[in-house]
């Protein structure tokens, strides 16, 4: 008898334990892209963009999570760049200006944050 009550702990925590980590996976949505404007070059000669991105657990808000990166690189869907996780606690995130210069990437918030980024960061294949 406390073999089968044993043997149904141990389902119930493998069952538990994967539900766990299925509401747990990440959803990763695009919320918005800014393109190099071709006034500014990078020693690389490649066009770089600012993608900004929402990770969410599937669970959320319950067992998850949404957090929020800047990613800069020469992907246009920010697959392979340089990140930037950033709180968004009381900011509208999509509210931002970019600005190109030859050191780099100066991401605005309509909030005032700043998110300043070396262009070695992100030229050079990133």
């Amino acid at each position: 008898m406390l073999g089968v009550a044993a043997l149904g702990v141990f389902i119930g925590v493998l069952v538990a334990s994967l539900a766990w980590s299925v509401l747990s996976l990440p959803r990763t949505s695009v919320l918005r892209r800014v393109e190099q404007p071709a006034s500014v070059t990078y020693e690389d000669e490649v066009t770089h963009w600012v993608v900004l991105v929402r990770r969410r657990s599937i669970g959320q808000p319950v067992v998850g999570s949404t957090r929020y990166e800047l990613r800069i690189g020469s992907d246009p869907d920010g697959g392979y760049a340089h990140g930037v996780d950033f709180d968004a606690t009381g900011i509208d995130v999509t509210r931002f200006s970019v600005d190109w210069v030859p050191t780099g990437v100066v991401v605005r918030f309509g909030s005032g944050h700043e998110v300043r980024v070396p262009a070695s960061s992100f030229t050079g294949g990133r």
